[in-house]
């Protein structure tokens, strides 16, 4: 006897029966099953752990800036700065300045482009993610040198 399972098939009683009633399938899934279960039964394997985020300190290294807001020098968050430490990294990163000691304006006060004409030479910490350079936070500046110095 056949049954329909679908349009333009046709299935006999013996081809419907359950897949479980199969002893070939029964002893895949009894196999993938006991698989399974020693994979769970075994430590998985981790991860590497990441290596935190570290602070490196430098003394007397100049710094040029690459860009620079109008705005007051942040100390967290989204900032415009960005600038390049040479004996840090040749790319600009983001620059923060330690919490109200008004280094950004030291900075940029003078008369000529601070992004052009000018270097400075600072103190800063240098955040590490991974031990690469992520952004600097300016602690100290010791001096500007204008363009024509």
């Amino acid at each position: 006897m056949e049954q329909a399972c679908h349009a333009g098939c046709r299935k006999s009683r013996l081809q419907s029966r359950a897949l479980g009633d199969d002893p070939i399938v029964r002893d895949r899934v009894a196999t993938l099953a006991a698989e399974i279960e020693a994979g769970l039964a075994t430590p998985a394997l981790r991860a590497p752990p990441e290596e935190p985020s570290s602070i490196k300190t430098i003394h007397e290294a100049m710094l040029l800036f690459q860009q620079a807001s109008r705005a007051a020098g942040k100390s967290s968050g989204r900032t415009a700065d960005r600038a390049i430490i040479p004996s840090v990294s040749e790319k600009a990163l983001p620059v923060y300045f330690v919490k109200d000691a008004g280094l950004k304006e030291q900075m940029v006060q003078g008369q000529t482009n601070p992004l052009t004409d000018t270097t400075y030479i600072v103190d800063a910490e240098v955040q590490l993610v991974d031990g690469a350079p992520k952004g600097y936070v300016v602690t100290n500046v010791h001096r500007v040198i204008e363009g024509d110095e």
